[in-house]
């Protein structure tokens, strides 16, 4: 399935993501990083496998792609402060693992390098030109779609939907949240190996990273 002429990720049980090449999508806190840069043999292949992989076809990335600049993120759209809450969580735990760029909340969308966007598909559709309509966005939890540099592996920007109306509980919204926030990070793919990971294939809820996602975290920014 494909939206655009260039790269392309779709979840397809319940959760969406995109990318596309060169078209491909606050809260400060004190650093307590965890480098954790060693991976073993097996979780090397895990890592290879949700970074350089998507989910639609067989395409292989010559290299993973991150973002090298701090993470600028707007929130809008029909959000509660438990929402808002769950993001700045994130970003905390992030800010926590990842070394060379921060990640933090603006007041202003121009700002921007990340937005996240709460609440209905049309209102979603409606406020973001660049995504193209289509009825999958429309029935997952989450999506994201990131603009990046396939040539030197730079994400650019990227765009997050949190769909509410197929999250209606708080443990809903706060999994769907790390993991949209996480896989634009340039995790795209996922896998049924780790079933506690948020690249887990099956559905789960990751309310908190676990060991694994950290190092691999770790090992694609503190590199």
């Amino acid at each position: 399935m494909k939206f655009f002429v260039f790269s392309v990720l779709i979840g397809f049980i319940s959760r969406l993501y995109l990318f596309k090449k060169d078209a491909q999508i606050t809260f400060k806190s004190e650093k307590n990083k965890s480098k954790i840069n060693n991976l073993t043999q097996e979780e090397l292949k895990y890592f290879n496998e949700v970074t350089l992989k998507n989910e639609l076809n067989d395409e292989i990335k010559e290299i993973p792609h991150k973002f090298k600049e701090d993470i600028k993120i707007f929130v809008h759209g029909d959000y509660d402060q438990n929402m808002l809450k769950e993001v700045k969580t994130v970003v905390n735990d992030l800010n926590k693992i990842i070394d060379p760029i921060e990640l933090y909340l603006v007041k202003n969308r121009s700002q921007a390098n990340m937005i996240i966007y709460f609440g209905k598909y049309d209102d979603f559709i409606n406020n973001h030109p660049g995504v193209e309509p289509h009825w999958k966005i429309k029935k997952c939890d989450g999506f994201f779609l990131n603009k990046s540099n396939n040539k030197t592996g730079t994400i650019k920007s990227s765009v997050i939907f949190i769909n509410l109306a197929n999250n209606q509980s708080v443990l809903d919204i706060q999994d769907v949240v790390r993991e949209e926030i996480t896989q634009s990070l340039g995790f795209y793919n996922d896998t049924w190996d780790y079933p506690n990971s948020c690249f887990y294939q099956g559905a789960n809820k990751v309310l908190k990273y676990p060991a694994i996602d950290v190092k691999l975290i770790s090992h694609l920014y503190n590199e």
